[in-house]
């Protein structure tokens, strides 16, 4: 039972019942536009707050949400009906502040997480009604910025915010590569070039990875400014990467 006193609001679009779910880096399919006159059908009270990540399970039609308590330092991880949008299990672990990835192939659910802005991420493998933890493996050095799973390889993506590093894991989350850079955030995939696009928040960048190697495609795309100094978080000198070889990077105070 949730017992958490601040609550959100989930609104249930029928675009989203007819299978139009998507979220930004997440591993839902690209979907269309809605319809015109696409309308809320339904609102789901009670959750906990601060939700973080959804998932959608198409073919049992099962939605996963994680939400986290700050304040309590707690995560949760619900599973929902979609027909009755109704919550019919959750479990609660400090670590499931976490984007979320469904197998609908094992009708499982992978959470992949920071661990509440640990160095050392976890990604955790659920049964997909049950809830039952079947797999854990540590991610060790990488704290868990975003994560995209490319479906036509099978292998998944996670922008380390530690380094700026992408690690590159297949679908038992078992170490790849690592692919270099130094000031990464968000990913998108393209499934039919087998590309994945990398945003540079320092630089202002687009890089380009193929995803057959896993290398970075020439040089990155210039797509917005570069940060200066005087927009730079001052306080956390942690921030400055890059320094010896890009200076307008680096954000230690004066």
């Amino acid at each position: 039972m949730i017992n958490n006193k601040n609550f959100v609001r989930v609104a249930v679009f029928a675009a989203c019942m007819a299978g139009q779910f998507a979220f930004s880096g997440s591993d839902a399919k690209e979907a269309p536009p809605p319809k015109p006159g696409a309308k809320i059908i339904d609102e789901i009270t009670g959750l906990p707050s601060a939700l973080y990540s959804a998932a959608l399970n198409s073919s049992a039609n099962l939605i996963y949400l994680t939400g986290y308590d700050w304040n309590a330092g707690m995560g949760h991880l619900l599973v929902m009906d979609g027909w009755t949008h109704k919550v019919i299990n959750q479990i609660n672990s400090p670590t499931l502040n976490a984007s979320l990835f469904v197998d609908e192939d094992t009708n499982t659910v992978w959470a992949v997480s920071n661990n509440g802005g640990s160095p050392n991420g976890t990604a955790i493998q659920f049964s997909g009604l049950t809830l039952k933890v079947l797999k854990t493996v540590p991610l060790n050095g990488v704290n868990v910025n975003v994560v995209a799973l490319n479906r036509k390889t099978g292998k998944y993506y996670v922008t380390n915010y530690s380094n700026g590093e992408i690690e590159v894991y297949d679908r038992q989350f078992n170490h790849l590569t690592t692919v270099p850079d130094d000031n990464s955030s968000y990913l998108a995939v393209n499934e039919k070039t087998n590309k994945i696009y990398v945003t540079n928040y320092w630089d202002g960048t687009v890089s380009v990875i193929d995803g057959s190697t896993d290398t970075i495609i020439g040089n990155p795309i210039q797509a917005g400014v570069a940060i200066t100094p005087n927009d730079c978080y001052k306080t956390s000198p942690w921030h400055c990467r890059g320094c010896k070889d890009r200076p307008h990077l680096c954000c230690w105070p004066k």
